[in-house]
C-alpha cells in the first residue's frame, strides 16, 4: 500500500512577519501585589489575583460592557485554576491549603494542605498544571525576617493529596513546561536561580535538577532584578517577569541568554502569561506596594502586551471536520476561538468562509432540507445557524458544555458533554429535544458508526479509553456499554496519547487522531489492534474525517495550542492524506442533521 504524505490543505491563523510590541493597561484597577494571571481558554476570560490582599478576579472584555468580577477570601491567594470540567469551580490557593471554589455560591471545599503542624507558616507561592492536568506548586517558609533559606519545596498534587517533589528553595516561584513536555522550569526568586528539571509527563516525575540561568552571574541581568513568574512562548523561548525590573524578558533555553527585553511600565513587574482568542497577547500583573505612583502611575494594573512577531503567536484547536458530500465541501472548527469554517475548493481561487459565534464551537453540520442552515453547538447550547444572515435560532441547551458530535444514518444527532465529577454524557437529539443516552464519561469526544449501524463507538478522552455501544438506528438506542480499547492498558500506545475525534472506513475500519502523538491510527474492529499508523506533521493531531467525491480522502484537524512552531510549522492546520489503497475510503452516513426526526 502507498500512502502519500499528508498534504497542507488549509490554514486557520496567519501571522505577520514583523516584530513590534505595544504594552498598554488592561485592567483599570491597580492591585497591590498582583500576580496568578491565568488564561482560561475555554471562556477566553482571564483570572488573576491581589495576592496579599486575599482577593482574587475574573475579567471577561468580551461583554458589550467590560465585566470584572472580584472574589474575596481574605487570606494570602497566588494562583486560581479552572477545573476542566467544570464552568463555575476554581482551584485557588488559600495559604497553605487549596480548595474548590463554587463562583455561583461563593463557598469553598477543602481539597488538600501541606504541613498543618505549621500553622500556615509554610504556605503556597506559584503554580500551575502540566498537560495531564496535574497541579505543580512551590511553597515558602515563612520566618521572622521573611523567608527561611532552603526550606521551600515544590509539590504535586496527585489523587487529592500533595507529594513533596523537590526541596531545598527560598522562595519558590514561577513554572513552566518545554513545549514536548520534557522539561520544568521552576523559579526560585531569593536565590535569584531559574532551575530546570527533566519532566516525564506520563508519570508526573521529576529528576536531573540543576541550574537553567543563575541571575547572579548573568550580565544580562541587574543585581536589582528578580526572577518571578514564566510562561513558554510557541517556539519554545522562556518569558520571564523581573520583579523590581520593570521589564519582561525572552530567555533561550538553549543557551540560557536573553534574546529580548519589553519594558513594562511597572517596577514590580510579576507574571506573564499567553492569552487572548489566538493566545497572541501577553497579559503581565504587577504590584504597587511601596512605588512611586507619580513615577508609574500604572504600577499596579494588569498590562497587555501585543506583538505581530510570529515567534511568539500561540494558536488554537482546529477540531471538528465534517464533509458535507451533497457540495463536496468540508465545514470545521477552531473551538476555542469560536469559529468555525466552510472550505470550498472547487472554485477558483479556493473559497474558504469564516463565521463566527458567540462562544465554544465544536461541532458545524449542515441540516438536510436546507443549504443554508447549519447545527452549531455553542458551549452548552445548539442553535440553527443561518450562514446567509450570520444570525443563530435558539435549538435546544444543556447545563453541561458540549464536546464533539455526528448525525447518524437517520439524521440524528448524537453529541457528547463534559461535566464534573465523570457525569459527562451522551446526548441524542430528536423531536428538538435532548435526551441523555449514557453518562459516567470524563470528557465524551469523538463518535462513529460500523458501516452496518450496529456498533457505535465513543471516545472518553479524559479517561483515555474507547467505548462502543450495540445500536440500533430504526429507533436510536444505544445498549450494552463496554469498553472496546483502554489506551492505559495497551501494548500499542506505550506512551502517553488522548484519543481525541474518530472516523470509520468502508471496511470498518476505526480512524483516531490521538492528541499529543501527531499521528491517525487504524484499528481493527474484531481485535481492537492497531494495525496502521500515519504520522501527521502537528502534534496535537485531533480529527480525521474521510471526504471528496469519492470519500477516497481524510482530512486531518490539528491544534496550534503551545506548539513549537519549529519543530511543528505547520501545527493548527487541516491536513489531507491520500492513498492508492483500495479500502481507504470512507463509509458513507447521512451527513447532515434531519431536525423532522
Amino acid at each position: 500500500m502507498l500512502l502519500k504524505s499528508c498534504v497542507l490543505l488549509l490554514t486557520v491563523a496567519v501571522h505577520g512577519s514583523q516584530s513590534a510590541y505595544k504594552v498598554e493597561p488592561y485592567s483599570t484597577g491597580a492591585y497591590s501585589l498582583g500576580e496568578g494571571p491565568h488564561w482560561d481558554y475555554k471562556t477566553n476570560t482571564l483570572y488573576f489575583v491581589d495576592a496579599f490582599v486575599g482577593d482574587f478576579y475574573h475579567l471577561d472584555d468580551h461583554m458589550s460592557r467590560r465585566q470584572l468580577d472580584k472574589y474575596s477570601l481574605k487570606d494570602l491567594i497566588t494562583i486560581v485554576i479552572p477545573y476542566a470540567d467544570s464552568d463555575h469551580h476554581l482551584l485557588v490557593s488559600v495559604r497553605n491549603k487549596v480548595v474548590k471554589y463554587d463562583t455561583t455560591t461563593r463557598t469553598v471545599a477543602p481539597v488538600a494542605e501541606i504541613a498543618p503542624e505549621l500553622q500556615g507558616k509554610e504556605r503556597f507561592n506559584d503554580g500551575k498544571t502540566d498537560a495531564m492536568g496535574r497541579l505543580w506548586i512551590g511553597s515558602v517558609l515563612d520566618g521572622p525576617s521573611g523567608a527561611v533559606p532552603g526550606k521551600g519545596s515544590l509539590y504535586k498534587l496527585e489523587h487529592g493529596k500533595f507529594v513533596k517533589i523537590a526541596t531545598g528553595f527560598t522562595l519558590s516561584n514561577g513554572l513552566a513546561w518545554s513545549l514536548d513536555n520534557s522539561r520544568l522550569y521552576f523559579n526560585d526568586s531569593e536565590d535569584r536561580k531559574i532551575y530546570v528539571f527533566d519532566f516525564d509527563l506520563k508519570n508526573g516525575t521529576v529528576k536531573n535538577k540543576r541550574v537553567f540561568v543563575d541571575l547572579k552571574s548573568n550580565p544580562d541581568f541587574k543585581s536589582t532584578e528578580v526572577s518571578d513568574g514564566m510562561t513558554v512562548d510557541k517556539s519554545g523561548k522562556l518569558w520571564v517577569g523581573l520583579y523590581a525590573g520593570g521589564r519582561v524578558v525572552r530567555i533561550n533555553t538553549d543557551t540560557g541568554k536573553v534574546e529580548q527585553s519589553i519594558p513594562v511600565p511597572a517596577l514590580l513587574t510579576t507574571t506573564p502569561a499567553f492569552g487572548g482568542e489566538a493566545l497572541d497577547q501577553m497579559f503581565v500583573t504587577t504590584g504597587k506596594d511601596g512605588q512611586d505612583l507619580k513615577k508609574y502611575p500604572n504600577a499596579g494594573k494588569v498590562f497587555r502586551i501585543t506583538s505581530d512577531d510570529p515567534g511568539t503567536v500561540a494558536s488554537t484547536i482546529g477540531d471538528g471536520p465534517h464533509w458535507d458530500y451533497k457540495t463536496n465541501t468540508l465545514y470545521f472548527t477552531d473551538s476555542f476561538t469560536r469559529n468555525f469554517y466552510h472550505e470550498d475548493d472547487h472554485l477558483s481561487p479556493r473559497k474558504l468562509d469564516k463565521y463566527s459565534a458567540a462562544d465554544l464551537v465544536t461541532i458545524a453540520i449542515p441540516y438536510e432540507d436546507s443549504d443554508h442552515h447549519l447545527l452549531v453547538s455553542v458551549r452548552n447550547k445548539l442553535v440553527k445557524y443561518d450562514t446567509t444572515t450570520r444570525t443563530a435560532a435558539p435549538v435546544a441547551e444543556l447545563k453541561q458544555r458540549f464536546n464533539d458530535g455526528k448525525a447518524d444514518a437517520m439524521g440524528r444527532l448524537w453529541i457528547g458533554t463534559m461535566a464534573d465529577e465523570n457525569k459527562g454524557g451522551l446526548y441524542k437529539l430528536e423531536h428538538g429535544r435532548l435526551e441523555q443516552m449514557a453518562t459516567g464519561f470524563t470528557l465524551a469526544n469523538g463518535l462513529a458508526w460500523s458501516p452496518d449501524n450496529t456498533r457505535l463507538y465513543l471516545i472518553d478522552s479524559g479517561d483515555l479509553k474507547i467505548y462502543v455501544f450495540d445500536f440500533d438506528l430504526k429507533n436510536g438506542t444505544a445498549t450494552n456499554i463496554r469498553v472496546f480499547v483502554n489506551l492505559n492498558k495497551n501494548p500499542d500506545f506505550p506512551d502517553v496519547v488522548m484519543p481525541d475525534g474518530m472516523t470509520v472506513d468502508k471496511s470498518g475500519n476505526l480512524w483516531v487522531g490521538l492528541f499529543t502523538a501527531g499521528r491517525v491510527v487504524k484499528i481493527n474492529p474484531e481485535t481492537a489492534r492497531v494495525e496502521q499508523s500515519i504520522p501527521v506533521p502537528a502534534l496535537f493531531t485531533t480529527t480525521p474525517i474521510f471526504g471528496g467525491e469519492s470519500l477516497d480522502q481524510m482530512f486531518v484537524t490539528t491544534g496550534m495550542l503551545g506548539q513549537n512552531m519549529t519543530q511543528y510549522p505547520n501545527a493548527g492546520k487541516v491536513f489531507r492524506i491520500t492513498s492508492d489503497e483500495p479500502g481507504f475510503r470512507g463509509s458513507r452516513h447521512a451527513s447532515h442533521f434531519n431536525p423532522n426526526i
